[in-house]
């Protein structure tokens, strides 16, 4: 999935990056339950 992020232009990239801040925490938060 990564490897696929960077191809995108950089307003899209930045956009994906804090989707997948977002995403991660909601993880941490199921891994913490």
């Amino acid at each position: 999935m990564v490897r696929e992020i960077v191809v995108y232009p950089d307003k899209r990239l930045k956009l994906i990056s804090k989707e997948v801040e977002v995403f991660n925490g909601a993880l941490h938060d199921l891994l913490d339950d």
